[in-house]
């Protein structure tokens, strides 16, 4: 399904920022017409443990919940990076630390990389497929049971991997640079 709104509505946070950060509710009112994010709905307390979300655009009470992995995504699918010539992709689990500092350091990089034009792309570390196929061309690091949530950076030279780093808290933007510069010459 094709999304038109890219953003909350209410802060104008990009749906990306929320689905890279594991927050996946929508609710769009029925009465005003507008869409906005968990962040944004309020919640109007009415007993114990029970809420009532209301439209803070029109402060109506008819909210029909959304979920924006089913209508948008932030991440790429292992073709799509095949047929960048160069490109640059990340393990991706919306709750890790490391995931979201190595994605800021690896956009921090690309600018240095203009003679390359690297593609840049997301993996969704959570998902099995991805998994798989990163434990069978990196044995060493790829976990084929469960995701690591290190945000691990492959590097591919014509839609095929040439290194993996592991990721983790010591990852740098010229470890980054050495690498592409490395592996694309």
């Amino acid at each position: 399904m094709i999304m038109l709104k890219q953003q909350c509505e209410q802060c104008n946070t990009p749906y990306g920022d929320l689905h890279r950060a594991g927050e996946d509710r929508l609710f769009a009112c029925k009465d005003c017409g507008r869409e906005a994010c968990e962040r944004c709905v309020e919640h109007e307390p009415s007993g114990p443990q029970t809420w009532f979300l209301r439209c803070s655009h029109c402060r109506g009470y008819s909210l029909e919940q959304r979920n924006l992995s089913e209508r948008f995504s932030s991440y790429s699918s292992l073709s799509e990076l095949k047929e960048s010539r160069y490109a640059i992709a990340m393990l991706f689990v919306p709750k890790s630390v490391y995931s979201k500092r190595n994605e800021t350091l690896i956009r921090e990089a690309i600018p240095g990389l203009q003679e390359f034009n690297p593609s840049f792309f997301l993996l969704n570390e959570n998902e099995t497929s991805i998994r798989n196929a990163i434990s069978g061309w990196f044995p060493s690091i790829g976990n084929p049971r469960e995701a690591t949530g290190n945000g691990a950076v492959i590097w591919f030279n014509a839609g095929q991997p040439v290194s993996i780093l592991h990721g983790g808290p010591y990852l740098t933007e010229l470890e980054i640079l050495e690498r592409s510069r490395t592996d694309w010459f």
